[in-house]
């Protein structure tokens, strides 16, 4: 919880210095990306973003940062409400709205405080969770040393995931071009 009160001060206080965030847009993101991000999000919502992203790349623990990267990822791709301009991200093909997002730093704290508590919740005496990023495909983990496996399937031709996902997928540093081409590839 140190960690994360640390990377909300941070993200708070790069928002102090808007041109060197905006200097940090233009040199960390191609023009295809930053058209995507200026069409679908705010300046102000922009800066509040990359701040966070910039707070998140401190953090020494790629386990730790993992899971900040994952607040952060929920706080834009949401059914309703959202930093974005973007309505029902989760559901539908995204329209713009005029509307005005709600403050990232603001989501990011509220969702990471939901997140820890769930964390709290936990029973003691368990086996830690193992969080692993990988192509299910080829999974990182012994064969049979798995039990149970509990999913949420893809809703097959009713969500495009990434379509709703490309939205924080660009902000931690995927090609759009690339996103593109991974879509076509899809089962």
């Amino acid at each position: 919880a140190v960690g994360a009160e640390r990377v909300i001060a941070q993200a708070r206080a790069a928002l102090a210095d808007p041109s060197a965030l905006d200097a940090e847009l233009e040199r960390r993101y191609d023009a295809t990306a930053l058209a995507f991000l200026r069409y679908w999000f705010l300046p102000r919502t922009q800066r509040e973003l990359l701040a966070l992203l910039l707070a998140i790349e401190t953090v020494p623990q790629p386990a730790v940062r993992a899971f900040l990267e994952i607040a952060f990822s929920s706080i834009i791709i949401t059914k309703s409400g959202g930093v974005s301009l973007a309505r029902d991200l989760a559901h539908s093909r995204p329209h713009r709205v005029a509307k005005t997002p709600k403050d990232a730093i603001e989501q990011f704290a509220a969702r990471l405080g939901k997140n820890l508590a769930l964390l709290g919740a936990l029973p003691d005496g368990g086996p830690p969770p193992r969080i692993c990023r990988a192509d299910a495909r080829a999974l990182p983990f012994a064969d049979e040393s798995i039990d149970l496996v509990v999913t949420s399937p893809p809703y097959a031709n009713a969500i495009d995931y990434m379509r709703a996902h490309k939205f924080s997928l660009v902000w931690l540093g995927e090609s759009p071009g690339e996103l593109a081409r991974l879509r076509r590839r899809y089962i």
